[in-house]
């Protein structure tokens, strides 16, 4: 399987195109077939972008456990407190939960990887697995940053979208630390303008994970029928048939 393409935190979301102003959208005036076919545009854009697959969903197909968001905490994620889009940053699942109530209809994707761009063993270097694993992560930032901005030129102004994994656009995973980790043991210091209350370099770009906000990636995924593994560092990515990171869109 390819690798990622290179993605430019400069490159501006949505694709630069002539666009017909509309009216915002508001679910009691629209038919369930308007719906349909407005999710049935943003999964093109997914799959235009680089998702593996990508469906409408209803809302409620959405699992939230507090125990996903609780796992970036125990035990301590490397990610947390690092970026606006891990925990503490994040909404909590009971916030989450509230913010679904509110949607009936959105957009679910996947995104297949190699597993051995995600599987690491303690003799690997970590700036390696960072490189490899972060650019997935950002790539699905790109995908849901797409088929959100794309909801909201249809008219569907309250369109909100999560990703999986960290934000990698700047420090502790940014492609700059990982370089310097490298060459350097990591001795520049690299940190989120976010954790030192200034304005987000890339406001942009960065969305909530979907884990570190609530959602249960797995439950969820098993309700539309997805073929998940679970992977750990002493798990050979040679016999792992697959790994995939997910996000979603709510829509209306």
């Amino acid at each position: 399987m390819s690798k990622p393409p290179v993605y430019s935190i400069r490159d501006l979301y949505p694709e630069k195109i002539e666009r017909t102003p509309v009216k915002p959208k508001f679910l009691e005036d629209l038919s369930l077939k308007e719906i349909e076919n407005d999710l049935e545009f943003l999964v093109k854009i997914a799959m235009k972008t680089g998702a593996t697959e990508a469906i409408p969903i209803k809302t409620s197909q959405l699992v939230i456990d507090e125990r996903a968001r609780w796992k970036c905490r125990i035990p301590v994620c490397f990610g947390y407190n690092t970026n606006p889009a891990c925990p503490p940053f994040t909404p909590t699942a009971e916030e989450t939960a509230r913010l679904v109530s509110k949607y009936g209809h959105g957009v679910l994707y996947r995104l297949e990887c190699p597993p051995s761009d995600v599987l690491f063993s303690k003799t690997e270097v970590l700036a390696g697995f960072l490189a490899e694993a972060i650019g997935w992560a950002n790539k699905t930032g790109e995908i849901t940053g797409r088929i959100e901005t794309e909801a909201q030129y249809l008219g569907y102004y309250h369109a909100l979208g999560f990703k999986g994994g960290p934000c990698g656009h700047c420090g502790l995973f940014s492609p700059e630390f990982v370089a310097d980790l490298i060459e350097n043991m990591g001795r520049v210091r690299y940190r989120c303008n976010v954790l030192d209350n200034k304005t987000c370099r890339h406001y942009l770009h960065v969305r909530p994970a979907m884990e570190g906000s609530g959602f249960d990636c797995f439950a969820t995924g098993k309700k539309v029928g997805w073929d998940f593994y679970t992977l750990w560092p002493q798990i050979d990515p040679a016999k792992t048939p697959r790994a995939m990171w997910m996000g979603v869109v709510l829509v209306i």
